[in-house]
């Protein structure tokens, strides 16, 4: 009885050799195998927010793949959490359907996950890829907007102080030729030399004629304009548009991100008994999603925008009040806004934060930047959504089927 005793835990034992690697390696797949899946799932809308950001990038009205490739790199570094094991694949692709009028711009990223127990099987990772293909309507329906292509657009004046102490990455551009401009800077030889660099990062002086641009116009009744304030006109009357009225709907004189959630929202006021907005503060997330846009319109109130938390997501701010009009923050800490900022009525825009990092545009007919040390750069702003009247979506996820990879 004892020898066959032996004789069984011997087997076990043995039994328990041979199985033993076998839960191993089922153990490494469960883990391993469930960690690549989540790579790839962070890899697919890492890329597909890529795509999609990068195709919406316009210059002069029309895609521009640099633009698009600096985009996408800029969302790629947001969204990405693991390192790539190389650069992106950044392409423009033609349609085979319809060359002329249809086009992609392809993202593909690529990962190495590390494993954890198949290491020991000498599996030390698992190369992934993920691809997105963002269809672009060359044969666009949204209005094109040249008064935002550049980072400043100013009629009048554009005063700069402590220019030393900021970074412009982007044009500058006055709409009259005998625009007055007074930059803050070092002082050299008794002369004071801008600081301000243009998009190819060379200084420049922005009161010359090389920046003049008689084709833009700043106030909305220009003829130059006339798309602008048809596009904002239909806006203003879409019935998809959050319409709020200063005299029922506003019991303060203080909006807040909440009230913006809605693609377009149109503040209004019909006498002058009604309430105006002094504030919109900026305090809390409007849109998760850093491709989308929402459009805020005023027409009464100073409307001064207070930056309290990052907007990732795109506002276009349409200020058409009279009074002077106000960027500001009362964060002590650094926070990012995308936004494009037309004011084309107020006597003066100000931006006065010390500690925002601005992407977008502002367009109004005197500018004046003081406190602020951080970086402005160009960023265009998407009109292809939203309730602006159009057929459909400038651009759109895509398979593979009508990529032409030739």
């Amino acid at each position: 009885m004892f020898a066959k005793y032996l004789h069984q835990k011997g087997a076990i034992l043995a039994l328990t050799a041979l199985i033993f690697p076998l839960l191993i390696a089922f153990t490494g797949i469960a883990i391993d195998f469930g960690n690549v899946y989540l790579h790839k799932s962070i890899l697919q809308n890492s890329a597909d927010a890529a795509a999609l950001g990068g195709a919406k990038m316009r210059l002069n009205g029309k895609f521009d793949k640099n633009t698009a490739d600096k985009k996408a790199k800029s969302l790629i570094n947001d969204n990405q959490k693991y390192a790539l094991s190389e650069d992106p694949y950044l392409a423009v692709k033609k349609s085979k359907s319809n060359p002329k009028k249809t086009q992609y711009y392809v993202v593909k990223l690529t990962e190495k996950v590390p494993m954890i127990f198949l290491r020991y099987f000498n599996f030390d990772f698992m190369e992934i890829s993920a691809h997105a293909n963002a269809k672009i309507y060359t044969d666009s329906t949204s209005p094109t907007l040249p008064l935002f292509n550049n980072l400043v657009t100013f009629e009048n004046t554009f005063y700069v102080v402590n220019s030393n102490q900021k970074k412009f990455n982007g044009d500058i551009i006055h709409t009259n030729r005998n625009a007055s401009v007074y930059v803050q800077g070092d002082i050299v030889n008794g002369t004071e030399m801008s600081q301000l660099h243009s998009s190819d990062g060379k200084a420049w002086n922005p009161s010359g004629d090389q920046y003049y641009n008689g084709n833009l116009a700043i106030s909305l009744d220009d003829s130059k304009n006339k798309t602008l304030r048809d596009y904002i006109e239909a806006l203003k009357n879409d019935s998809n548009t959050k319409k709020i009225s200063m005299q029922n709907d506003i019991h303060s004189q203080t909006l807040h991100a909440s009230d913006l959630t809605s693609k377009v929202t149109f503040v209004y006021g019909s006498g002058d008994g009604d309430k105006i907005v002094s504030r919109i503060e900026l305090d809390g997330p409007i849109d998760s999603d850093p491709n989308a846009t929402h459009i805020l319109i005023i027409t009464k109130g100073t409307g001064n925008l207070i930056v309290k938390k990052n907007i990732n997501c795109k506002l276009i701010y349409i200020n058409l009040s009279y009074d002077n009009f106000a960027i500001e923050t009362d964060s002590s800490s650094d926070t990012t806004l995308h936004a494009t900022i037309y004011a084309p009525n107020a006597g003066e825009l100000n931006w006065n934060p010390q500690g925002i990092n601005f992407y977008g545009s502002l367009a109004s007919r005197n500018v004046k930047i003081q406190s602020s040390s951080r970086t402005f750069t160009h960023e265009s702003p998407d009109i292809s959504g939203g309730n602006s009247g159009t057929a459909e979506s400038d651009v759109s996820l895509a398979d593979d089927s009508d990529v032409d990879w030739n």
